[in-house]
């Protein structure tokens, strides 16, 4: 009789124990799937704004907004794209993207230094590597150089992002 009376007991702490791990289940399952649901509401919300984004392709012969006119260009090279992005907000990103003769290595020093001659600053300090980050006042830089093909010359990409609004013309 000793014996029932302590498997009484036990067999009541293995439903209760049951019991707290079913219902700390169910609410770990519920956390899950709210975060999942709100997750999914705020990838659906970025997916419209980036909707809104209006990229236009501008003729290889002018300039992107903020795009310095002086940019360097050696002979022999060529604009492969040339555009800008405009936010909902106003904000326009600028992109040129060019085929050069000239190294990535020789091109990475080139436009680092063209920018930092015209007051950008890097945003680390170190060797040069691609993609490299700069800011100033007039925005956000970020200057991407890749070996061209068969490692022969090299693509450029400048990408400006503006961060005031254009004026109205």
């Amino acid at each position: 009789m000793n014996n029932q009376i302590n498997e009484q007991p036990n067999s009541a702490n293995r439903i209760t124990i049951l019991v707290i791990i079913l219902i700390v289940s169910l609410a770990l399952a519920g956390f899950f799937l709210f975060k999942y649901f709100s997750n999914k509401k705020l990838i659906e919300e970025t997916r419209e704004e980036a909707a809104k984004i209006q990229i236009k392709e501008i003729p290889k012969s002018e300039n992107p907004v903020g795009m310095p006119y002086n940019l360097p260009i050696d002979p022999g090279s060529r604009i492969l794209q040339n555009y800008e992005s405009t936010s909902p907000t106003g904000q326009i990103q600028s992109t040129r993207k060019l085929s050069t003769n000239t190294s990535a290595e020789a091109s990475l020093v080139k436009y680092s230094k063209f920018f930092e001659d015209l007051g950008w600053k890097r945003n680390v300090s170190g060797p040069l590597v691609s993609p490299l980050a700069y800011s100033s006042p007039l925005g956000s830089l970020m200057i991407v150089v890749n070996p061209g093909l068969n490692n022969k010359g090299s693509e450029v990409e400048i990408t400006i992002l503006n961060p005031i609004k254009p004026e109205s013309k």
